[in-house]
């Protein structure tokens, strides 16, 4: 016998109750035709001799029995225990022949016994046609339905069941004292109506286990009501906060014309490095692609408003007006480019500006990385590590004081300090094999929230994450002339250059090492261009779009 699960239970829970409201429907039916047609007449009286005149009374419906009702309410709680006694109970095929002569001595017809024995197999159907065929001998009594329902205990293997059970009266007429009289003890508060669990269980109807077999499926269902509960509000908030970041108007850095001048003056001399010269600097920040003679003033306005001004043309002062002017008279005079006037159909990468692209990622998503992080902060803890905080900058600590006198011992230096700032992605955890393999006895590992799939997280300003990052080196304990390396990998190699423009005394006494380094790779396009703007080709690279640059706290950070 094959064991059902709660969704097949269920199928046959309906599939049960659809079989009987068809057979009472068709009884009810050939009731109605039978007593349509045998409606009584009674003779008119007729005065003076005159001829009889028939007339034939209306025919009353006929209620339903009292113990038609009883039988009914028994066989709902009977279908119920049958599903759930289908858990633990095996089928007793031995037991057939026997069940189907009981049966048959109940007068039930031979071809539902057949259908029976021919559904052995599959206990589920036989439940099935063991009630149909009750349900088709008219008449039928609470008595009989009680015997059935312990041959089918019988079949499925209760040994709590004797022979005694499985007999009883058939077809006994209505609402008489000998079938109150025969009615077992047992069934006599069925009258009240549906009966509830913990009484059945005391009867003996439900199975002793029938609060184990339905605990389960009821906590499932409830765990997966409250989860898709939990993801609607969680895309309400997703949603809210995309258009409150969209809507939030960025923050224009205060920028001196001699900056922007010193800046603009070194990307305009990269240009004699390349082939292209000044279109390489210049063609990825429009896309589509666009020939260069097709190129015209207006997005090469745009393009500038916004690369070292960070504004719209639109909301330009009359001095950054006059210093785009002065920009493009630079690059003419420098590579002889000049477009044309007039507008073309492209579009400029303006990060800043543009609406941040996101795409929803679930509840489930960030459950896997809080667990990453906090299986990363458990291996860090167990290797020494210890969590502090600098301000709003949360970093990792730890001093190997053991490691530095065997150092000195060596005739090595321990003086060094290892600072390290991590890339785009779920934090430390994917650097723990690289970190352990380094010996410095004292080590800083900084962390930034906001590129680590952290969409409650806020970005830091970059003045005030270098000076916490100073404050945290004084806090524990190194000297103002102790050498210092920094080192960042991709995204973590912009600490770095906040460091050196904000704490410029401590990145004199550092050595740097970046490992792929975006911020030296700023003034091309292509970091840009290719983490947001230019869409993947390929399914690898359109999934690494959607976890990285499309998850709500990096897509904030990257604008």
């Amino acid at each position: 016998m094959r064991v059902l699960d709660a969704c097949e239970h269920e199928l046959l829970n309906w599939e049960v109750m659809e079989i009987l409201d068809e057979e009472r429907k068709r009884l009810e039916e050939e009731k109605a035709a039978v007593l349509a047609s045998s409606s009584p007449s009674s003779p008119g009286s007729s005065e003076g001799g005159g001829s009889p005149r028939a007339a034939v009374g209306p025919v009353e419906e006929e209620e339903p029995s009292h113990d038609k009702l009883r039988m009914e309410n028994l066989f709902k709680r009977l279908s119920s225990y049958l599903v759930d006694e289908l858990h633990t109970s095996n089928l007793r095929q031995d037991r057939i022949p026997k069940a189907l002569d009981l049966l048959n001595s109940h007068g039930l017809p031979h071809q539902c016994s057949c259908e029976l024995l021919n559904n052995t197999k599959l206990c589920a159907n036989s439940d099935v046609y063991v009630y149909t065929a009750i349900e088709s001998v008219p008449n039928v009594s609470e008595e009989t339905l009680e015997a059935a329902h312990n041959v089918v205990k019988f079949v499925l293997g209760s040994d709590e069941v004797k022979e005694e059970d499985m007999v009883g009266p058939m077809g006994l007429p209505e609402d008489t004292e000998d079938h109150q009289a025969k009615r077992p003890r047992r069934t006599s508060n069925h009258v009240q109506g549906q009966l509830g669990d913990e009484q059945l269980l005391e009867e003996g109807v439900l199975p002793s286990d029938y609060h184990q077999h339905t605990l389960l499926p009821t906590m499932v269902v409830g765990f997966i009501l409250l989860w898709a509960l939990a993801e609607g509000m969680a895309y309400i908030w997703y949603r809210r906060r995309l258009a409150l970041r969209n809507a939030t108007p960025a923050v224009i850095p205060v920028v001196s014309s001699e900056q922007r001048d010193f800046v603009f003056n070194h990307v305009l001399d990269l240009g004699q490095y390349y082939p292209d010269g000044v279109w390489r600097l210049l063609k990825g920040w429009f896309y589509p692609s666009i020939a260069q003679q097709d190129l015209r003033q207006d997005n090469l306005n745009e393009m500038l408003a916004w690369a070292f001004c960070y504004k719209d043309t639109a909301d330009l002062t009359a001095s950054e007006w006059r210093w785009v002017e002065k920009a493009k008279g630079k690059i003419y005079d420098k590579y002889g480019y000049s477009p044309k006037p007039g507008r073309a159909d492209v579009k400029t990468v303006r990060n800043t500006i543009d609406p941040i692209v996101s795409n929803y990622h679930p509840l489930s998503f960030y459950c896997g990385v809080y667990l990453a992080k906090a299986f990363g902060a458990a291996i860090l803890r167990l290797r020494g590590y210890h969590h502090y905080s600098s301000g709003r900058v949360k970093y990792w600590y730890r001093s190997q004081p053991a490691l530095e006198e065997t150092l000195l011992d060596q005739g090595e230096s321990s003086q060094e300090v290892f600072v390290f700032f991590h890339g785009i992605g779920i934090g430390l955890v994917t650097y723990l094999t690289m970190l352990f393999k380094l010996h410095q006895p004292t080590q800083f590992l900084f962390e930034m929230p906001w590129i680590s799939m952290n969409p409650l997280a806020e970005v830091i300003p970059d003045d005030e994450y270098a000076v916490d990052v100073k404050m945290a080196l004084k806090d524990r304990g190194v000297s103002d002339t102790q050498r210092v390396c920094l080192a960042g990998h991709s995204f973590g190699s912009l600490p770095v250059v906040w460091i050196k423009r904000h704490c410029p005394d401590v990145f004199d006494r550092s050595r740097v090492v970046l490992v792929d380094p975006v911020c030296i790779y700023l003034n091309l396009p292509d970091v840009c261009l290719n983490f947001l703007y230019r869409k993947p080709r390929r399914f690898f690279m359109r999934f690494l779009r959607y976890i990285a640059s499309e998850e709500l706290g990096i897509a904030c950070s990257s604008a």
